[in-house]
């Protein structure tokens, strides 16, 4: 644009001594002038537009992931929409501070009612869509005793990640803290035994594009089966 202006400038210098510019040449160069003004001031409005949205999504996306931890920090009986199934003490909509709209909700995430699914949102203008984040909880595992407990304590610290195409799951864990012997480990998929491991380790091969859940309980050499892990999905 400066380098128009600049010849526009010398133009009219020029026309000094000559005859100088006609009233179609200066109508042009003006309309001209205008079309890329126009072009700049859209661009520069598009720019913060996008930076506007961006810091929407990103304050949004944090918000929902404080909702989530919020929720797994909950008592398992108390996840849930009030008035809904399952019952629980959570409003289906509520409003920040900031004038983010946060939605909730939660449903059983299998027919036979073992876990539930979690579905946090969150928008506010001028995001173009909300920003959504689905989990699953899972109850707390009870003791059949302290005793057994003390005596047989589960692993614990199971981690699980993706392989790196996708079609494998890889477990890893910690072994119990005990003395007594560990002869093995039982490894469960959805509460169905599919594999058993020697060491802290599994690698599993489920379909794809599903969400599964495992855990990992250690038997003994006196052959009593412990209780479960953490209870993880993928």
């Amino acid at each position: 644009m400066a380098a128009l202006f600049n010849k526009f400038k010398c133009a009219l210098k020029k026309g000094k001594d000559q005859d100088g510019f006609t009233l179609v040449e200066v109508i042009v160069a003006l309309f001209i002038i205008s079309i890329i003004t126009g072009v700049v001031i859209h661009s520069t409005t598009m720019a913060l537009n996008t930076s506007q949205i961006n810091q929407a999504k990103t304050v949004a996306l944090n918000i929902v992931n404080e909702e989530i931890e919020k929720i797994r920090a909950m008592d398992y009986q108390d996840i849930g929409l009030t008035g809904s199934d399952p019952e629980g003490i959570l409003e289906a909509q509520v409003n920040t501070e900031d004038g983010y709209r946060v939605n909730y909700n939660i449903g059983w995430a299998d027919d036979a009612q073992n876990y539930k699914q979690i579905s946090v949102s969150a928008y506010k203008q001028p995001m173009v869509e909300e920003v959504k984040v689905i989990t699953l909880v899972f109850p707390a595992v009870v003791s059949t005793g302290d005793e057994q407990l003390n005596q047989h304590p589960a692993p614990y610290g199971l981690y699980i990640d993706r392989g790196y195409d996708d079609e494998t799951v890889i477990l890893q864990w910690n072994a119990p803290d005990t003395d007594s012997v560990v002869t093995g480990y039982n490894i469960y998929r959805d509460y169905e035994l599919i594999g058993t491991s020697l060491n802290t380790g599994y690698i599993d091969n489920p379909e794809t594009g599903i969400i599964y859940i495992y855990f990992v309980t250690a038997v003994y050499e006196d052959g009593v089966e412990s209780g479960p892990s953490e209870i993880q999905s993928t």
